[in-house]
């Protein structure tokens, strides 16, 4: 009997590598850029998409973060155990020891207790109980179905980043060229060097880090994450196992961080053939 076929995922094991990709810095700049011209609501529109896509890539990162701040504070808020006993101890003790204590004795346990049970508090103030967030990251990852959903997780949000760039060329274009039905077809980089010349559209579309991105978006969404001809074709960086693209955290980061150049300078030529709002008041 034939065994069953299996799927071979890559995952990238360190925790940290799962913090944000987002660069708030450039975020900050693109919107100061888009300020009083006609392409404010774009650059919040691509701002806001590849946020969204940032936190979707950072979940594995949250979702440690999040239960270690819990557990955390459940091993840490709550009053230990040791001292509830203690404290039920010096309710009822002094109520239940046989022959009866005197008023003496009994205030006399009372504060000895109470000074244990300080002591015991003090010592977890001092030392307090820290929860293992890489030992449980490394408990999560053994989970076959959390693994998938980090596996899953990083070409879904490596698709999305390039889905929202895609939009914002798009959408400038529209907006220059004032053809608000326009849609991306073959001729696409050549109407683009008519409307920006042929630097900014090669640069904007047609740069080997623009298609490499492109070709993997390709890949994810129309060709079941499997590398293609033309994207082997391509040297590019992404794992690829048994004919699948295995996208890591670096991978999307490398293509986040080339294409917000991209944005940036597209930003700044749309803005300069726009009339400003403000000067048309």
């Amino acid at each position: 009997m034939k065994n069953a076929p299996s799927k071979q995922l890559f995952v990238d094991q360190s925790l940290d590598s799962y913090n944000s990709f987002f660069d708030h810095d450039w975020a900050k700049a693109f919107m100061k850029e888009a300020e009083n011209w006609a392409v404010e609501d774009l650059a919040l529109n691509l701002g806001a998409s590849w946020k969204g896509a940032a936190n979707a890539a950072r979940l594995p990162w949250l979702v440690v973060e999040t239960l270690t701040a819990f557990a955390d504070g459940l091993l840490n808020d709550n009053q230990p155990s040791a001292a509830r006993i203690l404290d039920a101890c010096a309710t009822r003790l002094g109520q239940m020891v046989q022959p009866p204590l005197s008023a003496g004795q009994r205030q006399s346990l009372d504060q000895a207790i109470l000074f244990i049970n300080g002591e015991i508090l003090e010592a977890k103030r001092l030392n307090p109980i820290r929860y293992d967030r890489q030992a449980g990251w490394r408990e999560m990852l053994a989970h076959p179905e959390f693994l998938m959903a980090v596996w899953s997780s990083q070409r879904i949000a490596l698709a999305d980043v390039f889905f929202a760039y895609e939009d914002f060329v798009l959408s400038c274009f529209r907006r220059v060229t004032n053809q608000p039905r326009y849609r991306i077809g073959r001729a696409f980089l050549v109407d683009l060097s008519k409307a920006y010349g042929p630097q900014l559209a090669n640069d904007a579309w047609d740069n080997h880090g623009v298609k490499v991105a492109k070709l993997v978006r390709h890949a994810i969404a129309h060709n079941g994450g499997k590398e293609t001809p033309d994207l082997a074709e391509l040297r590019h960086r992404i794992r690829v196992i048994d004919g699948g693209l295995q996208v890591t955290p670096a991978d999307t980061r490398a293509v986040f961080d080339d294409l917000k150049t991209r944005a940036m300078e597209i930003l700044c030529e749309t803005a300069a053939r726009l009339p400003n709002p403000a000067s048309v008041r």
